[in-house]
């Protein structure tokens, strides 16, 4: 599936905005995320395993908060943004 990310985290990613992973649900695209470019999930996930509160994930066209939620062929990771 490909998973999409924010701009933002350019400078964690390479520059790499599109990923391919394998994965059935939130956490599983995380780590598949973790293994391809090392260290960026720490820019996804809390410490405590939640996503960070600036960041919007969305399923299809669903946002998400919940690391168990399936995936199917597309996650965005957006960087939200408050006030509008």
């Amino acid at each position: 599936m490909t998973v999409e990310l924010p701009s933002g985290l350019d400078p964690f990613s390479g520059g790499r905005r599109r990923l391919e992973v394998d994965a059935a649900d939130v956490a599983g695209v995380v780590a598949a995320i973790d293994m391809q470019v090392p260290g960026l999930a720490g820019h996804l996930v809390t410490d405590s395993g939640t996503l960070r509160p600036h960041l919007l994930c969305l399923v299809g066209e669903e946002a998400v908060r919940d690391m168990a939620t399936p995936v199917d062929d597309r996650v965005r990771f957006l960087i939200a943004v408050s006030g509008g």
